[in-house]
């Protein structure tokens, strides 16, 4: 067997450019992962390229860490309709899983370059009793999601300033998730309803930066306060959620960001 070889951006089987903008999340429920994947991404595209090989098989290995220790995981590079680890539910725009008409789930195929890679790798290291289905990567928190990119600890808070967050920034990739209408029920401490409908309620975004008062943001717009600037894991042309079209990109000033943000993920990281 052939020794694996790095990453290669220039691959067909991969995006032409490694960093948050490669990422583009599907049916699948981990906005938590890809969050944090985004930053890290952007950060440092190296950093990706040295924790995946091309091994001489075709398939993948993968360098994540579980409790600080590397850990190696080889996935395959196909994602076929024939293999059911390869295959995920399909949902309507609510989320809720479609059903053909003898009530079994549709399925579809998994596809995608370098971070479809990372997110089957991340399936492996989340799997249950050798039970490699995506339903395992369904839920969770950006924290979770750098402690398994990363062999750093990742530290996880509720509300932060913008300074706060700016501070967190400087030492590595952030990633904060929205509120949810349901949360007040379990966390009477927060209001749980997100305020801005552009935003995708209990979801994580990637901190991308934040915009000056006075200065122009990517899409034109100006404002009188400082923003921050939250990147969508569905891609810069976002999506459909309950019915309502929520944003690829964000751009909030801070109490536009309190009134629909709650927790705060983060972890230390050179470069």
């Amino acid at each position: 067997m052939a020794e694996p070889e790095p990453y290669d951006a220039a691959e067909g089987d991969a995006e032409e450019n490694i960093g948050s903008r490669g990422v583009e999340q599907g049916r699948i429920g981990d906005c938590w992962f890809l969050a944090a994947l985004m930053g890290i991404a952007e950060r440092d595209p190296d950093y990706i390229r040295e924790h995946l090989w091309k091994n001489g098989d075709g398939s993948w290995t993968v360098r994540m860490y579980k409790d600080g220790e590397p850990v190696e995981i080889i996935v395959d590079s196909e994602f076929s309709a024939d293999a059911a680890n390869h295959r995920v539910p399909v949902r309507d725009e609510n989320g809720e899983v479609m059903l053909d008409d003898d009530g079994v789930p549709i399925m579809e195929s998994v596809s995608g370059g370098w971070p479809a890679i990372y997110e089957k790798a991340a399936v492996e290291h989340r799997s249950r009793y050798g039970d490699p289905d995506y339903e395992h990567i369904e839920t969770g928190w950006g924290d979770e999601g750098y402690e398994m990119l990363t062999p750093n600890g990742s530290e996880k808070t509720g509300e932060a300033s913008f300074e706060e967050i700016q501070e967190r920034l400087d030492r590595g990739p952030v990633s904060v998730a929205s509120e949810h209408p349901e949360d007040a029920k379990l966390y009477p401490w927060w209001e749980g309803a997100i305020d801005d409908s552009t935003v995708v309620p209990r979801h994580e975004y990637n901190v991308a930066g934040f915009v000056p008062a006075g200065e122009e943001a990517p899409d034109g717009s100006v404002s009188t306060e400082d923003r921050i600037h939250l990147e969508n894991p569905w891609g810069p042309d976002g999506g459909t959620y309950d019915g309502v079209e929520r944003s690829g990109d964000l751009y909030l000033t801070e109490t536009q960001y309190k009134d629909s943000f709650r927790n705060v993920s983060s972890v230390e990281m050179e470069g």
